[in-house]
This record gives C-alpha cells, sequence and structure tokens, in this order.
C-alpha cells in the first residue's frame, strides 16, 4: 500500500492476481530476510529433529513444509474466490425463489466436495424435496449452469478478455486439483 502498488496495476503488463503475488513473493522475501538478521539462533538453543519426533511430535511442529508461499497465496485465492461465488449462487438462489435449486446443488455437487459426504441418489433427493427424478435434475443442471456463469463473471471482473477468463478458469481447477 505505501508504494501505492494499486496504481501501478496495468492490463497490458499481466493479471492482477500476478502483480499481488509478485507483491507477495517481495514482501515474503523482506520479511524473511529481516528475520534471518535478526535471529541467527533461537533463543531456547536448537533441538534435534529426532528429539522431537521420540516426544511424539510431528513434521508441522518442526516447520516443514512442503509448499511455497506462492502455492498457499493461490490455493487461498482459489479458495476464497469459490466460497464468493458459492454465496452469491446462494443469494441468487433466495431472490429468485430456487432455494431448491441451491440446495440440491449443494447436496449434490459441494458437501460430496467440502465435507466428503456421498452425493445422494436423485431418487432419495426427489423424495425429500416433493418432485420428480426429472425435476431434481433438471434442477442441478440449472443450479450448475448459474455457478459456472457466477464463475466467470467473477474472474471477468479482473481479467483483461475471455480467453483470460478461460484461462484463469484452467488454472484455478489445476490449483483445487492439487494436494493441499
Amino acid at each position: 500500500m505505501q508504494h501505492q502498488l494499486f496504481e501501478k496495476a496495468d492490463t497490458k503488463r499481466g493479471r492482477f492476481r500476478g502483480l499481488m503475488l509478485s507483491a507477495l513473493q517481495h514482501y515474503a522475501a523482506n520479511a524473511h530476510r529481516h528475520d534471518q538478521a535478526q535471529q541467527r539462533r533461537p533463543a531456547g538453543g536448537f533441538v534435534a529433529a529426532d528429539e522431537v519426533m521420540a516426544e511424539g511430535g510431528n513434521t508441522a511442529i518442526l516447520g516443514v513444509d512442503r509448499h511455497t508461499p506462492e502455492d498457499a497465496f493461490t490455493q487461498s485465492w482459489a479458495r476464497m474466490l469459490l466460497a464468493r461465488v458459492v454465496d452469491t449462487l446462494d443469494r441468487e438462489c433466495r431472490a429468485t425463489g430456487k432455494q431448491t435449486h441451491f440446495e440440491i446443488f449443494k447436496r449434490f455437487m459441494l458437501m460430496p466436495i467440502l465435507d466428503g459426504v456421498p452425493a445422494p441418489s436423485q431418487r432419495d433427493m426427489a423424495a425429500e424435496c416433493g418432485l420428480t427424478e426429472k425435476e431434481v435434475a433438471n434442477r442441478l443442471v440449472t443450479a450448475r449452469r448459474a455457478y459456472q456463469r457466477l464463475l466467470r463473471e467473477e474472474i471477468a471482473q479482473y481479467a483483461a478478455d475471455s480467453a483470460e477468463v478461460d484461462a484463469e478458469i484452467r488454472d484455478l481447477f489445476a490449483t483445487l486439483s492439487r494436494p493441499v
């Protein structure tokens, strides 16, 4: 913020997310350099990793991180983006009287991914909602299309054109397919 980063943003020079990632990298490098210069040795001394593991510790205590700051930033960005899109879909469905659409979408698409629960059968969902299986299938397709539209709209807010939106969506799903 002190360096007026937002004023320097230029769509001709790349994606806004790239600018933010670059700023994060510079900040992390400077913070790391500062931390290392201040503290060459921990105040309590060094502890052998074998001792920590022998006392029932795990690698998280040792600060072992197999992910880079870039991975953490990208994962965080992807999760926040999807959360905004889901919230927007929920509000849109409520506003148009299509709460059942969102509930079906949530039960079939979101809960299996986020909570690891199995998706219900269309027959069970139809009985629960008082619909036919065909109506459940149609509402699921309608909600999925709305979700895809909202995702594209969200990304289009900071993408230069539709090709960049497509590239961002590919990046998003590649990011989410990597282990956390």
